[in-house]
């Protein structure tokens, strides 16, 4: 996230204002959606792709860290099964 705070910083005010007044998850999912485009030589095209890197793989991580958290999630309710203790 910090990176790509860094990149807004010195984005085209076009990518700042996308993305300016969303939520804390909605930035990350605007930008994952950018279509840079195929000539990366200007300004824009290339501040698009190096947003959109980030954000892909902040995704990413997110959706690995949320099946982290159910597997442990499983784990611990199996072991408090199995000590017969309850639930919290």
């Amino acid at each position: 996230m910090n990176q790509i705070r860094g990149l807004l910083v010195s984005a085209p005010a076009m990518l700042r204002e996308q993305v300016s007044g969303l939520g804390r998850a909605a930035p990350i999912r605007t930008l994952a959606r950018l279509r840079p485009g195929n000539d990366l030589s200007g300004p824009l095209a290339a501040t698009r792709a190096s947003l959109r890197r980030p954000a892909r793989r902040h995704q990413a991580m997110d959706h690995e860290i949320t099946e982290l958290d159910a597997a442990e999630t499983a784990r611990i309710a199996a072991h408090l099964d199995r000590a017969g203790l309850p639930r919290a």
